[in-house]
Formats: structure tokens, sequence, C-alpha cells
């Protein structure tokens, strides 16, 4: 049963009663006030310090992993790019070596017709 301002009063009322009011008072001042039970103990501060620390190490961790697998993931798809870059650029010169040769042939035989 938790302990109330009003139960409190009715115990000190009793105690003035009993023993008088100047002891009463004094009995009243040696007991904890309403809610000690939710003062922080270092204990409890410490254990409450410690798990945060936990905490955010495990949330380090993760975000160091996942970071490391977008890393991967980015330098996979830029070597994709690089050899499909590759392939496109020798499609370019190819194509564009033929053309010329092409047109060169051109020139030289209508250049031995006429």
């Amino acid at each position: 049963m938790a302990v109330t301002e009003g139960r409190r009063h009715r115990l000190y009322t009793k105690f003035e009663e009993v023993i008088g009011a100047e002891e009463a008072s004094t009995v009243m001042e040696l007991l904890p006030p309403v809610g000690w039970a939710d003062v922080a103990t270092k204990d409890q501060v410490r254990a409450d310090i410690d798990n945060l620390r936990i905490s955010m190490e495990n949330s380090m961790l993760s975000m160091e992993t996942r970071l490391k697998t977008e890393i991967g993931d980015m330098r996979a798809g830029i070597a994709d790019v690089k050899v499909g870059f590759s392939k496109d650029l020798r499609t370019i010169f190819i194509t564009s070596f033929t053309a010329h040769t092409a047109m060169t042939a051109l020139i030289v035989s209508l250049a031995k017709a006429f």
C-alpha cells in the first residue's frame, strides 16, 4: 500500500496524541518523504548509463555495418558503370574508325574515277 500525504498526516496526528506535538514532529522529520522510493541511487544511475552506452555501441555497430554494405554496393555499381563505359567507348571507337575508313575509301575511289 502506497504512503500518501493523508496517511502521513493521520500518523502524525496519532503520534501527537500519544507522545506529544514536538516528539511527533521529530519522528515525522526522521521519516523519508513521500515518493522517496522514486529517487534514483548511484547504482541505478550507473546501470542506466551502462545500458545507454551499450545501446549506443550497438547502434553505432549497426550503422557501421550498414555503411560498409552501402559503400560495397556503390563500389560494385561504379565497377559496372566502368565496364559498361569501356564497352560503349570501344563500340564508338570501332564504329567511328570503320566509318572514317569507309569514307576515306569512298573519297579515294571517287578521286580515281575522275
